[in-house]
């Protein structure tokens, strides 16, 4: 067995909850996977406490060492992995604020995530790090959580209908698809008191709204730092929409505007996205 250090102390002052955790992890599978085969290879359990993730394609373990390097595919800018952060912050977050231990497994290695010893300018830190240990090759990646709820489960299943992907649970029925954006009417989620439909931009979720009609967008540039994939302004809503739209034909335009007969009435500013609401 080998212990690898990172350069990431361990009171490194971030505050993710469940749903960052699973986001970032599940991130990671998809990244590999691309959306087209994402519903079909990615697989989920959950017993006794454990969480697995399982792909049948594998990755180097040195994608895993370095803040910066990412194993999203250089080639397709549509993806969201770019930073390289989401594996190491999600398993710091995982082991040290959520007392989850963290293994992750690819090809003809195993490494668990663990804390070492390292010393800055002569005062003594904590680092995370990983144990490493050989396994047979084998072309697949797994992840296993231990010490894990069934809230953190209900977050993984809820996380991944965040993708965009064919079978995602939240689409019903193909309006219009094409190479960079499609549409779909809305599903209701289980458990979900209501249908809602929403933005998936750069192939994640990031807008609801209570009509029952998706907007897909896969290459878009928000505007100022987007690393957090957090709350978009409504101009950049507004603006994601409008590209959608200008792609559909006049058939697919009329049947997007009868979802919308609720709304018809309705006098708020399109510069605003609250006529959504």
């Amino acid at each position: 067995m080998s212990v690898r250090k990172l350069n990431l102390v361990m009171t490194y002052p971030v505050k993710w909850g469940e749903y960052e955790v699973m986001d970032n992890f599940v991130q990671n599978f998809y990244d590999a996977l691309g959306m087209d085969e994402f519903k079909d290879r990615f697989n989920t359990s959950f017993d006794n406490g454990t969480i697995v993730m399982k792909s049948d394609v594998g990755f180097s373990k040195e994608w895993l060492f370095y803040i910066g390097a990412s194993t999203k595919r250089s080639g397709d800018k549509k993806y969201a992995g770019k930073f390289g952060e989401g594996f190491k912050i999600a398993a710091l977050v995982a082991m040290r604020d959520m007392n989850m231990g963290v293994c992750m497994e690819s090809r003809d290695w195993r490494m668990t995530v663990t804390e070492a010893d390292e010393t800055i300018d002569g005062k003594p830190v904590k680092v995370m790090a990983y144990d490493i240990v050989e396994r047979p090759y084998e072309e697949t990646s797994v992840l296993t959580l231990t010490g894990a709820t069934q809230k953190h489960f209900d977050e993984l299943f809820y996380r991944k209908n965040r993708f965009y992907y064919e079978g995602n649970g939240y689409f019903e029925r193909c309006i219009a698809k094409g190479d960079n954006f499609a549409v779909y009417t809305a599903a209701k989620p289980p458990k979900a008191k209501k249908i809602s439909g929403g933005l998936f931009l750069n192939l994640q979720h990031r807008d609801s709204f209570p009509i029952p009609i998706h907007f897909c967008l896969h290459s878009y540039i928000v505007p100022g730092d987007d690393r957090e994939r957090g709350y978009l302004s409504s101009r950049t809503v507004i603006d994601a929409i409008r590209n959608v739209i200008g792609y559909l034909s006049p058939e697919e335009s009329m049947e997007v505007l009868e979802i919308f007969e609720p709304r018809w009435l309705d006098h708020t500013s399109v510069t605003s996205h609250s006529f959504l609401k």
